[in-house]
C-alpha cells in the first residue's frame, strides 16, 4: 500500500465509549508517552520510500511533524530522537492533548 498521505496520531479515548469502560476496568492499558514516541520512530525507520505527505501534527501527537515523505525521514528521525531524550512528557504517564 502506498497512500498519498499518512496521518499517525496517539490514541484519544472518547468519554462514554466501550474502550473507556475497558480502561477503567483494567482490561485495556494506554501506552505511555515514551512508548508512543518509540512507536512513531519505529514507523519512520521502517516505512518504505514512496512519495506521500506525512501529517504528524495533530493535537494528540507528542512530537509534531509534517512534511513530504521520504525527504523528511532523517529530520523526522532526529526530531523523534530529541523528543525521546528530552521531552518532559516522556516522564509522565498521561498524554496532554488539545480538545477538538
Amino acid at each position: 500500500m502506498r497512500p498519498d498521505a499518512i496521518a499517525p496520531m496517539a490514541l484519544a479515548i472518547q468519554p462514554g465509549c466501550e474502550l473507556e469502560q475497558e480502561l477503567h476496568n483494567g482490561q485495556f492499558s494506554l501506552p505511555s508517552p515514551l512508548q508512543i514516541l518509540q512507536e512513531e520512530k519505529y514507523l519512520l525507520e521502517n516505512m518504505d520510500d514512496f512519495p506521500c505527505f506525512y501529517w504528524g501534527d495533530h493535537g494528540n501527537n507528542i512530537a509534531s511533524m509534517r512534511g513530504e515523505w521520504p525527504a523528511a525521514r532523517q529530520p523526522f528521525l532526529e526530531h523523534s530522537n530529541k523528543h525521546i531524550s528530552l521531552n518532559p512528557m516522556t516522564k509522565k504517564n498521561v498524554i496532554e492533548t488539545y480538545a477538538w
